[in-house]
């Protein structure tokens, strides 16, 4: 299939990104704006990357001799190419531009903190935005991730805080930094955020941690596990879902690491709660300990109840296509 998505190049310490009809300018570190100008304006005008701008960097590994093979000598006999002449290079692909040119954008942050950014989704801007702010206080983004986040976001909205109020926050203990945003901070709040990988952040979650964090049920719940991606938080948000979940079950999902980014047993388990209401049937006494028989539940209801017509019309009138449970 052919490459569909934007090229790019990196020069003069800015990240050129040439989408159909838009051409957008990011500038390294640490200047950190980005501007974009559409085929139909003719102004530029500031707008925030919703794509990641730190792409993990793997170096490629060199390729092993082969064993005990003796080395041959090619001789140019066969072609008559004795006079040492070079082949042109092929052309770069669009993958192969884009490719060099997000790692140039990487390489002109510092090393720690391109580190602490690339395990994020998106945001990077208002992450790197941040970092800056903060100095040598940026290891908060180490210790507690999920806080840092909710730190950048908002710096970017400068009716929250700006970055002289950021900077002085930075010598601050974490519970502060909760108050200043806003978020419940007590030791427990605090210790629950703090398992949130940077891989589970984005600002859907972010909005809806004020309430999750005030839940002392949901924390006490998942005060034992060591990590809290997006399903583990989603199972123990929800009242109803909450109920119907055990310690073993949530700890199968933390230990899956596609929950992390999108809560797979808690959508099966809000569809099956959603197919047993339409059809008059009770779980809410049942304990779902493996993500196993929360599958089999889900597959197994409209079986047992042959009289259900689930049809494709009658899902989505039940809402069971229902956008992303998060929280």
């Amino acid at each position: 299939m052919p490459d569909t998505r934007p090229d790019a190049r990196f020069k003069q310490e800015t990240l050129y990104v040439f989408k159909p009809g838009e051409v957008q300018l990011i500038k390294a570190w640490p200047d950190l704006t980005a501007v974009r100008k559409r085929d139909s304006g003719t102004r530029w005008l500031p707008f925030a990357p919703d794509y990641p701008l730190i792409r993990p960097y793997r170096p490629k590994r060199k390729p092993r001799a082969a064993p005990s093979e003796p080395l041959q000598l090619a001789l140019p006999l066969a072609d008559g190419r004795t006079d040492g002449a070079c082949t042109p290079k092929p052309q770069q692909s669009t993958a192969e531009r884009r490719r060099r040119a997000f790692h140039g954008f990487r390489f002109a942050c510092p090393k720690p903190v391109a580190r602490r950014v690339e395990a994020f989704r998106g945001d990077h801007l208002e992450l790197l935005r941040l970092l800056l702010a903060l100095g040598s206080a940026g290891d908060l983004l180490d210790s507690n991730p999920a806080l840092g986040y909710c730190l950048a976001i908002a710096l970017a909205d400068r009716r929250t805080l700006d970055g002289q109020q950021v900077q002085d926050l930075a010598g601050h203990r974490q519970p502060a930094i909760m108050a200043a945003l806003g978020l419940p901070d007590s030791k427990r709040a605090c210790k629950v955020l703090s398992k949130v990988p940077a891989a589970s952040m984005h600002r859907e979650l972010a909005a809806h941690l004020p309430r999750l964090l005030a839940n002392e049920p949901a924390l006490k719940l998942l005060g034992h596990l060591r990590s809290l991606g997006i399903g583990a938080l989603s199972l123990a948000m929800d009242p109803q879902l909450r109920t119907l979940n055990t310690p073993s079950l949530l700890e199968e999902v933390q230990a899956d690491p596609r929950e992390t980014h999108f809560p797979f047993v808690s959508r099966e388990l809000t569809d099956a709660l959603r197919m047993a209401d339409a059809l008059g049937v009770d779980l809410s006494q049942r304990r779902f300990e493996t993500r196993a028989r929360v599958r089999e539940v889900h597959d197994d209801l409209p079986r047992d109840y042959p009289e259900f017509d689930y049809s494709p019309r009658d899902f989505a009138i039940l809402g069971l296509f229902c956008p992303l449970v998060v929280l």
